[in-house]
């Protein structure tokens, strides 16, 4: 961060980062990572969760992401 900034405007970005990654989680993983306080602690546990590169791990999240269906009987404004 610049030099420039006074401690407050830093801390007001801090938090807005913050929330903005909290607000893109969904709940298990809000679940988990709300107890870290501080940003790069938060970012640290989100990698060990999701930047596994075993072949489980990959396998798992590919089944996840093609079991998503729609429900046919709704329309797509639902």
């Amino acid at each position: 961060m610049s030099m420039s900034m006074s401690q407050k405007e830093k801390s007001d970005i801090i938090n807005k980062v913050w929330s903005g990654i909290i607000l893109c989680l969904g709940d298990k993983t809000l679940r988990v990572v709300t107890k870290e306080k501080i940003i790069v602690l938060m970012w640290v546990k989100l990698e060990s969760l999701y930047m596994i590169k075993s072949l489980a791990h990959i396998l798992c999240l590919k089944e996840q992401f093609y079991s998503f269906r729609m429900i046919e009987l709704r329309t797509m404004v639902e």
